[in-house]
């Protein structure tokens, strides 16, 4: 919930996963509410929703206009007994095109969070030839799991 407390009380987001049953359900309020992607929209940044509907058998509802929106992804570390997939946090900018906002402006939003995660990370390592930040649950989890499957699968 940190980093949840750092945008609520430095800006004007909105979060949501990736699909739910509903739209409401879509819109989240906590963190908690979604184990592995977060969308991060700064609302100071016109956008609007479109909203659409899986095919699937089971209906799902999802955004489908958020390739060029002014969000951020938050993927949530992956714990398997096997692997540990690191999470990020990454702004896909030119993903489909040149989005239709500010992108100086959204980039000094995107600056302020990245140097808030490294301020605020318990633990740094370099992995995969990146430098990988741990928020405090994540690095205690990790430091305690020592990278063992059999760890991992207690942790």
């Amino acid at each position: 919930m940190l980093f949840q407390n750092y945008l609520n009380d430095n800006f004007n987001c909105a979060f949501f996963q990736g699909s739910a049953q509903t739209i409401k359900r879509l819109w989240l309020t906590s963190f908690d509410q979604s184990d592995l992607k977060i969308n991060i929209w700064n609302k100071d940044f016109d956008w609007e929703p479109i909203y659409g509907t899986t095919s699937t058998k089971e209906k799902r509802r999802y955004i489908s206009n958020t390739s060029n929106a002014p969000i951020l992804a938050l993927s949530k570390t992956q714990w398997t007994p096997d692997r540990i997939r690191n999470g990020r946090i990454y702004w896909t900018k030119y993903f489909m095109g040149i989005p239709d906002y500010d992108v100086a402006l959204f980039e000094k939003f995107y600056n302020k969070v990245e140097s808030w995660f490294k301020k605020n990370a318990a633990g740094k390592e370099k992995r995969g030839g990146l430098n990988t930040y741990y928020l405090k649950h994540a690095w205690d989890r990790y430091k305690n799991s020592k990278g063992s499957a059999e760890e991992l699968e207690k942790a």
